[in-house]
């Protein structure tokens, strides 16, 4: 029976089929797992995350997310899903249609394939300070002020520069590896988590970003802290 005084907080996995780096890159196996499973089974493992949900126009991608456990009950569409689309449009459609289902969570977390190493136990702490009532959470990389950023070019593959911090103050720049909003927030504070572990920091966009995965998994230098069981939903 469903705990109704739960507070129930979405987990939104966008995954589109079109990758251009990697071909397929959602889907592409990495250790004998596929990509996005690394995403869906953390975001299955948490306490405080109840529902997990694949945001995909691809038909492959919702069923592999399907077998591993992910809630995929509609594809959007795929004007939502170009190189050029606005992330936050398909996010606003998902929820849209969600609560013309009847289903309006309390939080929402969005968790990116391209960033695999995660443990439940982090996860957790994040979505907790939701429950805390922060209006927002999300994690940063600490980057050097003296140092030019890039990019490379989803159609061309050429790095481009993103952002020059030299001769700046900042010292942390927004990471996806976990960020979430309250509904009804308690608090208009802003929750960062600074990620230091250059494992995390590991974001899958080029085939070396995967031998560098690889080296990681197999050297044993991440432990994913999966050895509970995936929490019942």
């Amino acid at each position: 029976m469903c705990d109704t005084a739960r507070r129930e907080v979405l987990a939104l996995i966008p995954a589109r089929g079109g990758s251009k780096g990697v071909p397929r890159k959602n889907l592409a196996p990495l250790c004998g797992l596929p990509l996005i499973g690394y995403t869906i089974r953390a975001c299955l493992a948490c306490r405080l995350i109840t529902r997990v949900l694949v945001v995909t126009e691809d038909e492959e991608i919702a069923t592999v997310s399907r077998d591993l456990g992910a809630d995929v009950p509609f594809l959007r569409p795929a004007e939502l899903a170009s190189d050029t689309s606005d992330l936050g449009d398909s996010f606003a459609f998902t929820l849209g249609r969600l609560k013309e289902q009847g289903y309006a969570p309390d939080g929402v977390v969005f968790c990116f394939p391209t960033s695999p190493f995660r443990t439940p136990a982090f996860m957790d702490h994040m979505a907790a300070k939701l429950e805390e009532g922060y209006k927002a959470v999300f994690t940063a990389r600490r980057v050097a002020p003296d140092r030019e950023y890039y990019r490379a070019d989803p159609q061309s593959g050429v790095l481009r520069p993103v952002a020059s911090l030299r001769g700046t103050l900042p010292c942390f720049k927004a990471y996806d590896i976990f960020s979430g909003y309250n509904v009804r927030p308690r608090s208009e504070e802003t929750y960062m988590y600074c990620v230091d572990d250059p494992v995390m920091c590991i974001d899958i966009d080029m085939p070396r970003d995967f031998r560098y995965a690889e080296l990681a998994i197999a050297s044993g230098m991440f432990d994913f802290g999966l050895d509970r069981p995936v929490a019942a939903r």
